[in-house]
Formats: structure tokens, sequence, C-alpha cells
């Protein structure tokens, strides 16, 4: 099996949804250009624009400046563009699904999986879950092939993309309004909380990416700067499930 396939980890909800068919796309965040020192999820950054230098499924980010406020045109000396950003994942690329497992040793020394925590295993005395982070190719069951890939803002999900992040509450564009809210809910579970930021191998301030609120001076948390990024940028990856490749 090729070494070129990466892993994606998934909550346990997630798995089971992607395998009813019920999940068929998800968010990540746009992480900053290594080494570049800027942040893209700060305020004075303007939308993206595709396919940055002919390059096919890539972004570039410009930064707003007064000569150049949003909705104008953006690609001139009063704007400054960053790196091209290409997600880690192209349309065309298999991934498998990062779960946690519980891995067991058989008669003859091999390593198999036993049990996945998403089917609700109940752990018997001296059984530990191996976390979804720390999952290698050869225990995933689940494999996806990456059909579409946007950049956009969290909040601008449309109605039909969150049915297809795999929420669904039975009644359609009838209840928009509750889809919104329980989207925004899991979005914020998951990143409305300081997380640490290491330089250097220490931590030196900590960030959250809420789905809405507002741009603000660094709170503190925990003696360190905590930043608030809301509505943050996000690439859209649309999925298949397809079979585990030789």
């Amino acid at each position: 099996m090729s070494s070129k396939h990466k892993g994606v980890m998934f909550t346990g909800p997630s798995v089971l949804a992607i395998g009813r068919g019920d999940k068929m796309q998800t968010r990540r965040l746009v992480k900053n250009p290594p080494r570049s020192g800027v942040d893209v999820q700060d305020a004075d950054w303007v939308e993206p624009y595709g396919n940055a230098q002919g390059l096919t499924g890539s972004w570039s980010f410009m930064r707003q400046t007064r000569e150049c406020p949003a909705g104008q045109e953006r690609r001139n000396s009063n704007s400054i563009a960053i790196d091209v950003l290409r997600p880690p994942y192209q349309v065309g690329d298999v991934i498998y699904v990062k779960e946690a497992y519980l891995p067991s040793i058989t008669d003859g020394n091999a390593i198999k999986v036993a049990a996945y925590q998403a089917d609700n295993y109940e752990l018997k005395d001296g059984e530990r879950w191996k976390p979804a982070l720390f999952m290698p190719r050869w225990a995933a069951r689940t494999w996806l092939q990456i059909t579409d890939v946007r950049c956009q803002r969290v909040a601008d999900i449309s109605i039909d993309d969150i049915t297809a992040e795999g929420i669904d509450d039975g009644c359609g564009n009838r209840c928009a309004m509750i889809a919104v809210e329980n989207w925004k809910s899991r979005w914020n579970f998951l990143h409305d909380k300081p997380k640490p930021v290491k330089v250097g191998g220490k931590i030196d301030h900590y960030v959250s990416y809420p789905w809405d609120g507002k741009y603000s001076d660094p709170l503190l948390h925990r003696g360190k700067p905590w930043v608030i990024r809301p509505n943050p940028f996000v690439f859209a990856y649309t999925f298949q499930i397809t079979e585990r490749p030789e």
C-alpha cells in the first residue's frame, strides 16, 4: 500500500454517519503557511481567490488595506498577497478514516484490530483505546476518495452542505434555522475552546475558532494570550466511500 495515503481523524458519531452514507463532507481549518509569520484567520484577510497563479486546487489570500478595501480589486500593489495555499487533500486523493481502536496481539505476535470505539464496544479489564491520532493505515476500515474541495468561511455553509455534513432533522429546508443551529453547536463544541499553540516546544499562546463573534484584543488563558478568530476560513471537502487501495 502506498505511503502517500493520508489519514484524517473523525469522531465516533461521524465514523458511523460516514458508514451509513449520511455524511459526505467535512470542514477543516485553513492552516497558516509554514514559516510565513502570517495569520490567515486574522480579520484583515479578505476572501481568497482560487486557482492561484494558475495552480488548480489552490487559493491565494490577500490582506485588506485602507487603499484596497474588501469588495474592490485586490490584485494590485496595495494588497499584500501571501503564499499560495494548497489544501492537504486534493480532488482524487484517497484518504483513510482515523478512529479510536483497540489493538490486540495474536498467537503469532501479529497486531490486529480487536474493536473500534465507535461501535460501542465495552472494554474489558486491562484494555485501553488507542487514540485516533495514532491509527496506522493497516488498521483503517474506512477509505474515502475526495471528489470536491472548496475554500470558504465556516458560516457560509449551505443547508444542503449541512445535510451532507451528516446533520439532518428530517424536514429539509423547512427546518433551516434548526439545521444551522445544530451545525453551529457542533462546530463550536470542537473549536470555540482555547487550544495551545507551541513555539519552540513551549506554549506561546492559545487560539480558538468559534462560529461567530467579534475580533478583539487577546484575552488571557492560563497566563498566556488567548486569540479568538471567529468565522474562520475552512477547506470544505466532499468525499465518497471507496475501496482500500492495494
